[in-house]
């Protein structure tokens, strides 16, 4: 008998293990906080915190490696790309495609990884992106488009701009301004895609909305007071939405392009300093400031493999990138797949390497938090808009523009995401700069912005030749995206300038000092109908134009 009831339970345990599903096998792999492996990297579990004396925000808990602060800017994307390493491409202000790695790119729709799904708001999703009036195909010529030279026929300068435009490599639109008059005008008012032209009005509406001196403030929050350098609990990274929030390598990368970085290492000193030795719990990342959508939801498909912005996250280092050690430039980098975790990792790792003692892993905060009583243990602040607008201007970097974009969101709407600081930056210049449309993004990537040569001009002069959009802008042949080009030539130093480059697309629009000391305006964009511009063609248009100008009494 024994033996049969035996038999019976073996079979019952056998029928249990079929039906039964393994749960073990659905729970997602650990990431590696510090990003070293380079893999596609699935969303963490949640998990919540124990419930402290007052509810305190929950948090995506994640084991990472134990490293450097430097060894945690990962190898991800093998040797530093640079664009003598880059694959063939035009000559252009965009940071040129690389090759797809093993990691899976971003979905355009979807929020970043370990956050809760959040959706835009309302309004600015469902404000309609403009289309162009007019079919591409008709793109206006230069050389015999809409407008005319105020200086009439008999005048030199005239009589070059027409011949030059009537040389044009494309249809498009052009237009040379003193003072707010148009001394040479072609297709002034055709609205166009202006590629990093874009960037221009946002420079214009961030300074408008938010002032020159407007800083960017990451902070160290906790529930109470550390108690003989010991934190009873988590120590909380919030995210105050800073640009180019920095470890070691790359601020000095900043610093060799004109810009500076915020180091993150000097609010892990200035905690030491206070005396913090001991965090009882762990490195918790808070990146509620801005919404979940770690890149422009309306931008081409084909960017989640190409090295154009960094993840757009209010507590993102080292701009979202995935970062080797020694980095030159952002070039040929991709985006991280989860940086407000990263930047918790980072941020334990400098903390550790100072001795203090974390037991718990970095994780990041569950979105919706409540951090209104919280103790504010230390702080730090950017270096003020104006030289973040003079690297964007300048290096003409994606995502500056982009976090930029949200800000104005958040500080005009409330909100920050890519919708409402859209709206609030075409708020900003609607009066001045008429039929301006809405921009799709900040930075110019996307093929549905739209300008005209008149607009670009107009926003040029809000502040003029000696105003701060101006300048950030890069000087010919000696800074920037001009710095190489240009050189030798009479116009190296005499143009600042704001190149573009996309697909179809060539543009530049800027100041050009004349022989008798003057200072001119000007804005020429060329788009192709078929998709495509012989950027040599254009690079030598855009050379004799600057030539003329500059050489105008």
């Amino acid at each position: 008998m024994l033996r049969i009831l035996g038999s019976l339970l073996l079979l019952v345990a056998v029928v249990l293990a079929l039906v039964v599903p393994d749960r073990r096998a659905e729970d997602p792999p650990l990431e590696d906080a510090a990003g070293a492996s380079g893999a596609g990297v699935p969303q963490p579990p949640v998990t919540a915190l124990p419930a402290p004396a007052t509810s305190a925000p929950q948090s995506t808990a994640v084991e990472p490696d134990s490293v450097t602060a430097e060894a945690s800017e990962e190898d991800c994307c093998g040797p530093e790309a640079s664009p003598a390493a880059s694959p063939a491409q035009p000559v252009t202000d965009e940071p040129p495609p690389v090759t797809p790695t093993t990691q899976a790119p971003d979905q355009p729709d979807e929020p970043a990884p370990g956050a809760t799904t959040q959706e835009e708001p309302a309004d600015p999703a469902e404000t309609p992106i403009p289309e162009p009036a007019e079919d591409p195909a008709a793109i206006p010529d230069l050389g015999g488009g809409s407008g005319e030279a105020a200086g009439g026929p008999e005048s030199p300068f005239s009589d070059d701009l027409a011949s030059l435009a009537a040389r044009a490599p494309s249809g498009g639109c052009l237009v040379v301004s003193r003072r707010g008059e148009h001394l040479f005008a072609r297709n002034p008012e055709t609205a166009l895609i202006p590629a990093s032209l874009q960037k221009l009005p946002l420079a214009a509406a961030a300074l408008e909305i938010l002032g020159p001196d407007y800083t960017f403030q990451t902070t160290a929050m906790a529930q109470a007071e550390p108690v003989g350098g010991v934190l009873d609990g988590d120590l909380y990274l919030v995210g105050g939405g800073d640009p180019l929030l920095s470890t070691p390598s790359f601020a000095a990368m900043l610093t060799q392009h004109g810009a500076v970085g915020t180091p993150l290492a000097a609010l892990a000193a200035e905690l030491v300093e206070a005396g913090l030795s001991r965090i009882e719990g762990g490195v918790i990342a808070v990146e509620d400031r801005y919404d979940a959508f770690a890149r422009v939801p309306d931008w081409p498909q084909k960017y989640d493999t190409q090295s154009v912005a960094g993840s757009i996250n209010a507590i993102a280092v080292n701009q979202g990138y995935r970062t080797p050690p020694g980095i030159s430039s952002t070039w040929g980098l991709l985006p991280h797949p989860t940086p407000a975790l990263r930047a918790a990792a980072v941020f334990d790792d400098l903390l550790e390497a100072r001795s203090v003692v974390i037991p718990q892993s970095p994780a990041v905060a569950v979105r919706g938090g409540d951090y209104r009583d919280f103790v504010e243990l230390a702080s730090l602040t950017s270096a003020p808009l104006s030289d973040y607008l003079r690297y964007m201007l300048s290096e003409s970097d994606n995502t500056v523009a982009e976090m930029l974009v949200k800000e104005l969101g958040l500080v005009s709407a409330g909100t920050g995401s890519s919708g409402a600081g859209t709206l609030a930056a075409h708020g900003a210049l609607a009066d001045e700069i008429p039929l301006l449309a809405v921009p799709a993004d900040g930075s110019g990537l996307s093929p549905q912005n739209l300008l005209t040569c008149a607009q670009v001009v107009e926003v040029l002069d809000i502040g003029g030749p000696d105003g701060a959009v101006a300048s950030g802008l890069a000087v010919a042949g000696r800074s920037g995206t001009m710095e190489n080009r240009y050189a030798g030539t009479p116009v190296e130093g005499l143009v600042r300038g704001k190149s573009g480059s996309l697909d179809g697309v060539a543009s530049l629009a800027g100041f050009a000092t004349t022989t008798g000391g003057g200072s001119l305006t000007f804005a020429v964009i060329l788009n192709s109908p078929s998709g495509w511009i012989d950027n040599n063609a254009a690079g030598a248009f855009f050379g004799e134009l600057l030539r003329i100008l500059v050489t105008h009494p």
